[in-house]
């Protein structure tokens, strides 16, 4: 897959979702790497294919966030109900089989879901008790001002599929701070996630929760919300729509005349 064979479709979460070809649907940071030469994608609002994960574990409340595999297997397998009880109850109830998923997702070999505590992302209030959010420097190209937790949110939203050790160098994601610092004169953006306070009284009445994600455009920071809940409203998904077919022969996707 190139990035010739990827647009972006318009529409709400559930609609767009199944407007894409599975297993096509662009994570934050591979949205970010876009931008980098599509400069009409840092003017739209872009849903990604992460997904925010939130449970107790060993009496300690933990923030997860996975990528495309999580999303398509969670999200994907009834997205109109995945966006539904986001809606209508604010989150989504893992079933017991997702549930018993997470646990080949994170395996210390598997990079799709990664968790850490809430108390380690040491999230700061914004004004309401709702939200909170991790401030990045964009002139930190190494991201070594955040803490190893920060880091791996900071880089899985900005820089990376690819985090395998949190000393690793990170060229994606210098280019893209230096993307963000240098040519949208963004000198600090933010990844958005519930206040521990919010999200635990959600995790009391329905266990491990997710939500969805986005990022946002230039003119609003290219703020990572990880934590969205208004999946009805019309943004983009960046995919390769449902029309295209890999073609083993060629190893590339041709459109399919229908």
């Amino acid at each position: 897959m190139t990035d010739l064979n990827i647009e972006t479709i318009t529409n709400n979460l559930a609609v767009g979702y199944n407007k894409l070809e599975k297993g096509t649907f662009l994570e934050a940071s591979e949205v970010q790497n876009l931008r980098r030469t599509n400069h009409a994608l840092r003017k739209r609002e872009v849903y990604t294919a992460n997904l925010p994960l939130f449970r107790i574990h060993n009496r300690c409340l933990e923030y997860g966030l996975g990528g495309m595999h999580s999303f398509d297997d969670i999200a994907g397998a009834d997205i109109g109900e995945f966006t539904k009880q986001i809606l209508n109850k604010g989150g989504y109830k893992l079933t017991s089989s997702q549930v018993d998923q997470l646990e080949s997702l994170d395996e210390p070999e598997s990079l799709d879901v990664f968790w850490v505590k809430a108390s380690d992302l040491k999230l700061k209030k914004d004004r309401n008790d709702t939200w909170s959010y991790i401030l990045i420097d964009t002139s930190d190209v190494t991201a070594s001002k955040l803490n190893d937790s920060q880091r791996f949110f900071a880089v899985k939203a900005h820089g990376s599929l690819e985090l395998e050790d949190v000393g690793q160098e990170l060229p994606d994601y210098e280019k893209n701070m230096n993307m963000l610092r240098e040519e949208g004169k963004i000198n600090e953006t933010r990844i958005w996630l519930p206040t521990p306070d919010h999200i635990e009284d959600y995790i009391e009445e329905m266990g491990v929760v997710a939500r969805a994600c986005r990022i946002l455009d230039f003119r609003h920071c290219s703020v990572f919300d990880a934590g969205n809940r208004r999946v009805d409203d019309h943004h983009g998904l960046c995919a390769v729509p449902i029309g295209y077919q890999k073609s083993a022969k060629l190893n590339k996707i041709t459109l399919v005349n229908k």
